[in-house]
Order: structure tokens, then sequence, then C-alpha cells
């Protein structure tokens, strides 16, 4: 998965969470439980902050799209800010404090630690493929032209692997050699020794050839089309 879609799901399913925390601290009535609910709105609404910052810190590109979250977000911290007003209320209203059990404990580490485990598992992903890749292929994809029709894509190949990646390809990957390991070598696509690199974009694939023998052949997404080679690092 790509960490845009992984930045994406993050939010979409901790603002969804919003609306049952919201629920189940109007109908609680346990005071370990109220205090629990709202240390989970406090922390998945930073989680929701930090998530869309990071963005901007890994160089991921993002689209037009980003406006819906950025509107989703919005509501949702609109819902967990009433989820802690009512909870708190209720806090010093209630007398009824069950001992916590193991269980419960064991949901709110999963529930806190999840998000944060999903990005990085992604992160990592990604930096682990550009360190064992041989060749670093930076696109752009213009599409009609038209106002958010532009898509930046890249690609980590290796000896046994092509894999499409977005860490730190946001402006044509500008900042990509922020990411990349120190011997990696910006190079001109027509003078990678050994290397050949065919783009078709009727059918939508990537080829690359080593000493004349294919070493990847990927699909890309039908919607990039007009696309230029924007960034290649040679891995030495």
């Amino acid at each position: 998965m790509l960490i845009k879609h992984c930045i994406y799901c993050i939010a979409i399913l901790l603002s969804l969470f919003s609306i049952p925390t919201l629920i189940y601290s109007i109908k609680n009535k346990d005071g370990n439980i109220c205090k629990n609910i709202i240390w989970l709105d406090m922390i998945y609404m930073a989680y929701l902050f930090i998530n869309i910052y990071i963005a901007d810190i890994l160089y991921i590109p993002r689209g037009l799209e980003m406006w819906f979250i950025y509107c989703l977000v919005f509501i949702s911290v609109v819902l967990y800010i009433i989820s802690i007003v009512l909870t708190r209320i209720k806090v010093k209203k209630l007398q009824i404090y069950t001992k916590q059990k193991k269980s419960t404990t064991m949901i709110m580490i999963l529930l806190i630690t999840l998000p944060a485990l999903f990005l990085s598992v992604n992160v990592f992903k990604d930096k682990y493929l550009m360190n064992n890749s041989d060749l670093i292929l930076v696109y752009h994809s213009s599409g009609n032209g038209g106002f958010g029709d532009g898509e930046t894509f890249a690609y980590a190949i290796g000896e046994n692997f092509c894999e499409q990646f977005d860490l730190g390809i946001d402006t044509d990957g500008y900042h990509l050699q922020k990411f990349l390991p120190k011997n990696a070598i910006m190079v001109n696509s027509n003078s990678i020794e050994n290397y050949e690199i065919k783009l078709n974009e009727e059918d939508n694939i990537l080829l690359v050839y080593k000493n004349n023998q294919c070493i990847c052949k990927e699909k890309f997404n039908s919607h990039y089309f007009n696309i230029d080679l924007q960034k290649a690092f040679y891995i030495n």
C-alpha cells in the first residue's frame, strides 16, 4: 500500500470512529470507561492532526481528494470534542467505578498503537525498497493538463522486485535524495549503463531491461498518461 493511501485510510477510520465513541460516551455509566474514552478521544484527535502533517514531513504527493479528508477530519474533531465534554461532565456525576479488566486495557493499547504501527510499516517498507534497489524512477503524469490532473508516481527496481512507492516524491521527486542511500547517483535515463527503460502508455506498462534481460514488467494505473520522466537514480 502506498503511504498516501495509508494516510487516507487512517484519517477515514479515525474520523468514523468518532461516531461510536460519541454514542458510547452518552450511554456509558462506568467512571473508569469514561476516563478511557477521554484518553482515546484526545489521542485520536492528535493522530488526525499528525497524520495530515506527516504527509508534508515525508513529502508524499496528494491530490484534490485531500480536501475531502480535511472536511472529514474537521467534523470528526468536533465530534471528539463533544464526546470529551459530555464524558467529563458525566465523570463528575458518576459514582460507579468498576475494576478495569485486563482485556479492556489490552483493547485500549491496541486501539492506541494500531494507527501508528500501520503507518510505520508502510514507511519502513518504502525505505527498505529504496535502500535495496538498483534503480529509482520518478515520473509525472500530466493527464489532460487541467487543474488537479497531474500526479507523480515512482518505482524502486531491484533484481527481484519492481515496486511503486511514494516516500519523498512530492514536487516531482525534488526532495527524494533526502531519503535515498548515500551511494544514490542522479542519472540521465538514456545513459544508465546496462539498463534500458521503456514506458508503454498505450498498454500502461513499464518495462526495464538489464543486460537485455527483463527485470521489471509493471502495469501502472490507467489514468496515468502524458507521462514524463522527472528523476532517475542509480544506486551503486
